[in-house]
């Protein structure tokens, strides 16, 4: 401790008390904004990057062509996900469908969409095309499918899955 003392009081020998007390708070402020750096550094990089790309888009031109760009990649997104080849309904019907129409419009749907995944050229969207399971995640479903888990005091089963689930996936992950 003495060594410190004696290091501290040889460097401010020669100065006023004025003099130190700047340094001091100067210090501080060093230490502070440091420490503003570590906890906001994603902040500060987004209000720089702001700064940086709202002098770019100053320039004349730079804002038309980046809404030129803009309009060229909402259109690609829109006609990527355009759906075609379908009846599409806008308005609630006065009177309703059969169900067997339904049945057979929801069939004709899922029976094109299938040829989107079953090529094996998609990946993440469908997990399993095996039958059985598909069957076994079809009767699954159709048990449950009229609870609701935002109430589990009436459906304490879905309270009890969603446990195990999350009770095996925490412990598949240690």
């Amino acid at each position: 401790m003495d060594i410190a003392r004696d290091f501290v009081n040889q460097h401010f020998k020669n100065q006023e008390p004025f003099q130190i007390v700047i340094q001091v708070i100067f210090g501080i402020f060093i230490v502070l904004f440091i420490k503003y750096l570590i906890t906001n550094g994603a902040a500060l990089k987004n209000t720089i990057m702001n700064i940086i790309f709202g002098g770019l888009k100053s320039i004349p031109g730079v804002q038309g062509q980046i809404d030129k760009e803009k309009e060229s990649l909402k259109n690609k997104i829109s006609k990527a996900l355009e759906i075609t080849g379908q009846e599409k309904m806008t308005v609630i019907p006065n009177e309703g469908l059969a169900p067997t129409e339904i049945l057979r419009r929801m069939t004709e749907i899922r029976d094109k969409e299938e040829q989107n995944w079953k090529s094996n050229k998609v990946s993440g969207c469908v997990y399993s095309g095996d039958e059985k399971h598909t069957d076994l995640m079809i009767k699954a479903y159709s048990l449950f499918s009229i609870t609701n888990p935002l109430h589990p005091d009436v459906f304490p089963s879905i309270r009890k899955f969603e446990a195990e689930v999350v009770r095996m996936t925490a412990n598949m992950l240690g």
